[in-house]
């Protein structure tokens, strides 16, 4: 396990003061460390500090998490979720106001509400499973074209028209947080690369209004993944893959924040640094937020402020 001086960890046994936490003052064989509740010290075994942790705090850090098996390279990339991490809200009140909004408007042209509902549900799954031979936009419109029989030239231009329009009322209901924008702007000044990691499932018409709902500018990131640029989807490693090898970084380099255990902490299966964004919690297969670096964004903020500059700012 992967202890620095400075850290502050978690043991399972009670100090006779009733603290749980240690400051580490020194590393080695021995460990010297510091009780945060009653100041005593003591030198211990590197092998019982390993038996006994159930968390660490490096500097800068506000959440404690699994202690690392080995020190991590310094990242120079940093990836981040839109909805429910930077952008503040409920993703399913979210879905549900979007197919509102499409299918009335769509109905004024003559389409099956429940019909264009089903039809854009399953170009969804098509993108989600889409395997790389396609972008997602060409797997979505071919799926569109063969349910309905209707070409994508006669039809796109509706879906646009929604977006640059009825599509702007869902964010007259969404209040920006502060912390998403001077989060971004930290990593940035620090010299981080900064992406937009949003499963890319829609245009980018509709993307680049998501970002300035949430206080953003399109010119924050580096690369904003849409289904235009993109060949896979969340949580699939092959999507993670694809958006490293298009800015020119390592796994180990980078660190996803986002607010789904599975879609944006599977970033975790190619070997990246994750952070678990709680505020809009999204935990479909109940594995809490134990598991993960895991903070609000405000304490995300905080954390990016604890970094040291990135890598690539100081080769």
């Amino acid at each position: 396990m992967y202890f620095e001086v400075g850290d502050r960890i978690k043991l399972k046994k009670a100090h006779p003061c009733g603290s749980h936490e240690w400051d580490v003052l020194r590393v080695g064989i021995d460990f010297r460390l510091q009780c945060v509740g009653c100041g005593h010290g003591i030198m211990t075994p590197r092998t019982l500090v390993e038996k006994n942790c159930r968390g660490v705090r490096h500097a800068g850090e506000t959440e404690y998490h699994r202690p690392e098996e080995k020190k991590p390279e310094r990242l120079d990339t940093i990836l981040f979720d839109l909805d429910g991490t930077l952008l503040p809200m409920d993703q399913d009140e979210f879905v549900q106001k979007y197919f509102d909004g499409l299918c009335e408007v769509m109905a004024r042209q003559g389409w099956d509400p429940d019909r264009l509902r089903r039809t854009v549900w399953a170009g969804t799954m098509a993108m989600l499973k889409n395997n790389g031979e396609r972008t997602n936009e060409e797997r979505f419109w071919e799926l569109f074209e063969g349910q309905t029989g209707r070409r994508r030239e006669d039809v796109e231009g509706d879906f646009l028209h929604f977006y640059e329009h009825e599509f702007q009322e869902i964010g007259r209901f969404i209040e920006p947080v502060p912390a998403a924008a001077q989060a971004v702007g930290l990593l940035r000044d620090k010299g981080y690369r900064v992406v937009l990691a949003t499963n890319p499932l829609f245009p980018r018409v509709a993307t680049w209004s998501r970002i300035r709902w949430a206080g953003l500018r399109p010119e924050d990131f580096d690369l904003i993944t849409t289904y235009e640029n993109s060949r896979y989807c969340k949580p699939s490693p092959a999507y993670y893959k694809e958006v490293l090898d298009a800015v020119g970084s390592r796994p180990e380099r980078c660190l996803m924040a986002g607010n789904d255990t599975e879609d944006d902490m599977g970033a975790a299966a190619l070997g990246m640094q994750v952070y678990l964004v709680s505020d809009h919690l999204v935990d479909r297969k109940g594995l809490g937020t134990a598991p993960f670096r895991h903070g609000g964004l405000k304490q995300f903020r905080e954390w990016a402020q604890g970094l040291s500059p990135a890598a690539s700012a100081l080769s």
